[in-house]
This record gives structure tokens, C-alpha cells and sequence, in this order.
């Protein structure tokens, strides 16, 4: 018989806070998930923490896997999970520095009790794989939050010091909410960061790594590359596009010194880039066979 429990996923005492192991991977926790989310061969989990000891955690939510359109008030009480899809969401959120409501205003989370789905026990009744998943998009508990429940009092006054919720209101929600991340993962981007190779000192030369990168990630580099980086430095985020001076009639960067570079021919350019990829290891070498030419 198939058992599909929470405990397949996750120790919790083997959680720590997203917040810690940023600190010790030296980056920020919006880096870390970007870190998590784009791990090779899959995503690493992302954890949020609903600790019960603070009172129980109401939200009006929309069950998103269900044919009609449905509002439910959930108890998010305990470990929820958050779709790899959803983490791209938290990463920027994180960036911009939103925290508590703002973090998880409509973000899509499968809750602890939602986990164990009613199709879950009747397939193990039936002795048949349970057709709700984790990491599978039409996971049946899924739900995506839309009204916050104010805590109408501290279930234990002294929980933390200057912790107050004996008023009604949602504060609770940005100091008590809590991202976790395995340590296991945490080790797994350890080694990782060990063995980072080296890239180019020049930073417009590092962003055209990363747009590369990412899209073998997204697009397996087909055919289009070189469209598609030259649209992605048309409409970077405001702390890189510094870097691009101009990106029509001619591609002009901005140096490290502040002096401009012109990039005569990106296509070739992103060629190079492709096989440096691959010999760091960043991109697996089944991907050579898509690096012949460049496009």
C-alpha cells in the first residue's frame, strides 16, 4: 500500500531558517531562492513556517485545482509548502523588500492540512498510488491565499519580547512568518558554491552569462538565442540596466570604469559563452550539440 505523508518530504528538525542560511552561503535570502529554484538537476524545496504556538493562522483562499471556483477559510497551522512555481514570486518580493502579508498576498501554497488529500486516502484504500504529488502542479490541496484573519490575542503573551497581538491586527503575519529551507539543500549549495567557476570580472560580461544560462534554463537554447538576449537586455530590472547603454543600432555596454564597449557581434559572443558554460559544468554537455552554430 502507497503512503504518501509529509514526513516523505521533510525532517523537521532538519529545517532552519531561509534567513540563517543565507547568512552563511554570504548572499542574500532572495539570491538563495534564486539559487534554489534554478538548482541543477531540480529545484530545491521551499518551506514556510505557520508556527502554531502564536494561534491559529486564518485565511480566506481560492482552492485553485478545482473545476469551480472556490473560497474556503483554511488553517494554515504548521509547514506549508510553496510551489516551484510560486518561488520566482517570493524571490522578487524578497528583493523589493516586502515581508508578511505583501510576501504571500496570492501566492499559491500547498498548506500541512492540505497535504493529505481526501484522493490520497481513498487510493491507499484502494492500494493505488496516490495521485496528489508535492511538486506536481495539480496538486488537489493547493490553494492561493487572498484575506489575511487578524489574530484577535497572543496565545502566549511571552513568546517573544515586544511581540504584541492582544489588538486585532496582522502583525503577527510579518514577525512570526517563517521561510525554511532543508539543510540537506543548504549542504547541497555549499559544495555547489565551492566549485562556482569563475566568471568574468567585467559585470555586462557576467550578465550576458547570466542571460545565457538562463535561457538554457527556460528555452533549451533553441533556435533564437541571440533574439532572445538581445530582447532580455532591452527590459532588465532597474539594478542592472545600468549596464546597457544602448542596445540599437549598436550594442553598447557600460565597463567596470565607467567607459563604454561596444559588443560587435553577440552572436558570437553568446557561442562562446555556450561552451564556457558547458565546460563549468553549469549546463549539461548534451547541450554541445546545440552549440554548433551560432544563432
Amino acid at each position: 500500500m502507497k503512503n504518501e505523508s509529509w514526513e516523505k518530504y521533510i525532517n523537521l528538525k532538519n529545517l532552519i531558517l531561509l534567513f540563517d542560511a543565507a547568512e552563511d552561503l554570504k548572499i542574500q535570502s532572495y539570491e538563495l531562492i534564486h539559487k534554489m529554484r534554478r538548482n541543477h538537476p531540480k529545484p530545491l524545496k521551499l518551506w514556510m513556517e505557520f508556527p502554531k504556538k502564536h494561534g491559529d493562522w486564518i485565511a480566506e483562499c481560492v482552492l485553485v485545482n478545482k473545476a469551480k471556483y472556490t473560497q474556503v477559510n483554511v488553517c494554515l497551522n504548521g509547514i506549508a509548502f510553496v510551489p516551484f512555481e510560486e518561488m520566482q514570486i517570493v524571490e522578487e518580493r524578497l528583493k523589493t523588500g516586502k515581508s508578511g502579508v505583501e510576501l504571500i498576498y496570492e501566492l499559491k501554497i500547498i498548506p500541512e492540512s492540505k497535504q493529505e488529500t481526501l484522493l490520497n486516502v481513498v487510493s491507499r484504500e484502494l492500494d493505488e498510488n496516490p495521485p496528489d504529488i508535492l511538486e506536481e502542479p495539480d496538486h488537489s490541496g493547493m490553494i492561493q491565499l487572498k484575506k489575511f484573519k487578524a489574530f484577535p490575542k497572543a496565545s502566549n503573551p511571552e513568546i517573544r519580547d515586544g511581540f504584541d497581538v492582544h489588538s486585532p491586527d496582522l502583525s503577527a503575519w510579518s514577525e512570526q512568518l517563517r521561510l525554511l529551507i532543508d539543510r540537506s539543500d543548504l549542504e547541497i549549495l555549499q559544495k555547489v558554491k565551492e566549485i562556482v567557476p569563475k566568471r568574468p570580472t567585467q559585470e555586462y560580461r557576467r550578465l550576458l552569462f547570466d542571460l545565457v544560462l538562463t535561457d538554457w534554463e527556460t528555452n533549451g537554447w533553441s533556435y533564437g538565442v541571440g533574439g532572445r538576449v538581445k530582447e532580455a537586455l532591452e527590459y532588465l530590472n532597474h539594478d542592472k540596466e545600468y549596464l546597457v547603454i544602448s542596445v540599437s543600432p549598436d550594442l553598447v555596454f557600460r565597463k567596470n570604469n565607467g567607459e563604454k564597449q561596444i559588443l560587435d557581434d553577440l552572436y558570437h559572443a553568446i557561442h562562446y559563452i555556450k561552451k564556457k558554460l558547458v565546460k563549468n559544468g553549469e549546463v549539461p554537455k548534451e547541450a554541445l550539440e546545440k552549440i554548433k552554430k551560432p544563432n
